[in-house]
């Protein structure tokens, strides 16, 4: 069950001509007017047009919102009804009239509610929280009138999400990433596809501008993103911890994620949050940044303590040099691209650079299994981010990182333990 309000504007009149070609065309029906008079459809216009005209306020007194059931849901009209007078209550409607029309226009059934956004008095009706209301009432009547909260039906059952119900799944996704355990790396071992699952839900709630950099995400949780054959669907299969493939690529469908709707919507989340004038998970990551390159000139190195802050740095290379450079930052579910850090392709050379003039081959190889080990460790990893095992994983960071110190010591800088020091202190 997905519900969406449309955002407030002019007037009431866009809303209900709409839905009135609906019903002239044989795509809608007109099922309930509440407070007026269901006789004739004009009337409805009459009533709501009274309000309008006595609101004190005069722009934006439009209220349109669509319900939508998902084909899972086992809920009847008479629940959705149910539904919808319940939610209008809450949303300080109750004693508001308005019409609702049953909508069979596409494949499945929806229902529409038109009303004016001020009441009997002419105030406005306050829309603050709206949509956190409609989550309150939602969890609560879900179990009671059959029906699930967002668009989680349709992710298990693998349907086709329209845009609206991907738009209120990826909200939903980006809201719960926040609270929610982190899935950490996959593990071979277990079972696979609830993992596959679980980690596809977490990393939607990043945000990401493109699919690169959703592809970035998942490489960092251990799996693997292409696309398929027909350059319209993906395939996901799982990888160990030096990146080597470890399962068969899954199919959309097998996974049962419409991945196609869902990154189309965080796609388009990501680009709003990215261009935030004011960005402050990209102000900490640029901290966090700065204070590592004061501490190091080596690559290696920098990826490593980088990681252990839960913060992975992404290379596009050629044979001869980087040409790109990108970094998640896994504590706020942001992906960066370095040059907005000011840590561009160029300086990354140059740290690539020192680390071919004094490290061998093997320590270079090295650092990176390292590194991924201690980003799964920083968010859950091998650990499933269980409780029980925290001060099991603080050991393990511990340890690696006073190997891979060891490792590089070959590097004989006079200020090495300095370096040392101050990445010990964080």
């Amino acid at each position: 069950m997905v519900i969406k309000i449309g955002k407030a504007s002019g007037s009431f009149r866009s809303a209900l001509d709409y839905n009135e070609s609906k019903v002239s065309k044989g795509l809608a029906e007109l099922i309930l007017a509440e407070g007026v008079d269901k006789s004739t459809e004009g009337k409805i216009g009459s009533v709501l047009q009274r309000l309008e005209n006595g609101s004190k306020a005069a722009r934006n007194l439009c209220f349109h919102m669509s319900v939508n059931p998902s084909p899972a849901d086992r809920c009847t009209e008479g629940q959705v009804l149910e539904l919808i007078r319940q939610a209008m209550a809450d949303l300080g409607y109750g004693s508001q009239p308005y019409a609702v029309f049953r909508h069979h226009d596409i494949e499945r059934q929806h229902y529409h509610v038109v009303s004016v956004r001020c009441d009997a008095k002419g105030d406005r009706i306050s829309s603050w929280h709206d949509r956190q209301k409609l989550q309150v009432l939602m969890r609560r009547l879900g179990p009671e009138l059959g029906f699930t909260v967002g668009g989680q039906a349709q992710l298990d059952a693998g349907l086709h999400l329209s845009d609206t119900e991907a738009d209120a799944l990826i909200r939903q996704l980006r809201t719960s990433v926040r609270r929610s355990k982190n899935p950490g790396h996959f593990r071979s071992g277990e079972e696979v596809m609830p993992q596959i699952r679980s980690i596809l839900r977490h990393a939607l709630g990043y945000d990401f501008i493109s699919v690169a950099e959703f592809k970035m995400i998942l490489q960092d949780y251990g799996l693997n993103l292409s696309m398929g054959k027909d350059n319209l669907s993906y395939t996901v299969n799982g990888m160990d911890l030096n990146g080597r493939k470890s399962t068969k690529p899954f199919t959309s469908e097998e996974i049962g994620i419409d991945l196609p709707s869902a990154m189309k919507v965080a796609i388009s989340y990501g680009k709003h949050a990215r261009s935030s004038s004011v960005n402050e998970k990209r102000d900490r990551l640029y901290r966090r940044l700065s204070w590592h390159r004061r501490n190091t000139r080596s690559l290696c190195a920098l990826r490593v303590f980088l990681s252990d802050d839960g913060v992975s740095l992404q290379l596009q290379r050629t044979k001869s040099r980087i040409t790109g450079v990108h970094l998640i930052d896994h504590k706020t579910h942001s992906v960066f691209s370095g040059p907005s850090v000011w840590f561009s392709a160029d300086t990354a050379d140059n740290y690539r650079r020192f680390d071919a003039a004094h490290l061998k081959p093997a320590t270079r190889t090295a650092s990176k299994l390292v590194a991924t080990e201690l980003l799964s460790l920083s968010f859950g990893g091998t650990g499933g981010g269980s409780a029980g095992s925290a001060g099991n994983s603080d050991d393990e960071r511990r340890k690696k990182k006073e190997a891979f110190m060891s490792m590089m010591a070959e590097l004989n800088i006079a200020d090495w333990n300095v370096a040392d020091s101050n990445v010990a202190a964080l």
